[in-house]
């Protein structure tokens, strides 16, 4: 189920029916975390509490949620001019129970989230594989666990994001191959492997993430990984 941003504007504004609608998007989001899959839900959460929180801080942020329609035109000039629907106060006060009642709900449903990304991440370490070189910005991580001989190895590449006030650094991976750990195939003759096979990278960074347990690959480890990783390179 996804869940707009605009899911408390659109359709059918009854405070039933939202309720509805949020519990069972809240149900989807728990039924993923029992499964210890946390994204993409986890990140979902975080930016729907956000929006909620602003629109109970902010009418005018609320107003902007309203769909338009069209009230006149001027073709000749390509102009289009819009006009809000009206707001009355019953349907404001709707809307501010619906509010109301989701953002709890969905802050407690965004706690459990964050409390079981700390624990799978307490799970994890970050391990340099062999020295590398002083610019750790383009590489190979791979993800392995003490539970299975799996070695999921991804190209990655780090890139910083300005804004006016700071730098945000993006990380990007790609999926390169899965290996299998034996006494002739370590960490050390996978990075060997790799530096021949991929010779557009002179001085690759290497890492490993390795996990005391099994988790969901492409919907935990990954995406706990790469931030892991982040961290790691920024400090």
């Amino acid at each position: 189920m996804v869940l707009s941003d605009n899911w408390i504007v659109e359709g059918l504004i009854d405070f039933e029916y939202k309720k509805y609608i949020a519990l069972a998007y809240l149900k989807e989001v728990k039924e993923d975390f029992d499964y210890h899959k946390l994204y993409p839900k986890l990140s979902e959460l975080l930016n729907h509490y956000n929006n909620l929180k602003k629109l109970k801080d902010s009418k005018e942020e609320l107003y902007k949620l309203f769909p338009k329609r069209l009230s006149s035109a001027n073709l000749n000039e390509l102009k289009l001019v819009f006009e809000s629907i009206e707001k009355d106060s019953e349907l404001m006060a709707e809307i501010q129970a619906i509010i109301n009642f989701a953002i709890p709900e969905f802050k407690k449903k965004l706690n459990e989230g964050k409390d079981l990304y700390e624990y799978i991440e307490s799970q994890l370490e970050l391990i340099p594989i062999g020295i590398n070189p002083y610019n750790q910005e383009e590489g190979y991580l791979m993800i392995t666990c003490n539970k299975n001989k799996e070695i999921q190895t991804y190209y990655y590449e780090i890139s910083i994001f300005e804004s006016p006030n700071e730098k945000f650094r993006g990380i990007h991976t790609k999926w390169i191959k899965q290996f299998t750990y034996s006494i002739s195939n370590t960490l050390e003759t996978i990075k060997k492997e790799l530096i021949r096979q991929h010779k557009k990278l002179s001085t690759p960074a290497f890492f490993q993430v390795n996990s005391k347990m099994l988790w969901p690959i492409n919907e935990t480890l990954l995406p706990i990984s790469k931030r892991l990783l982040v961290k790691h390179i920024n400090s």
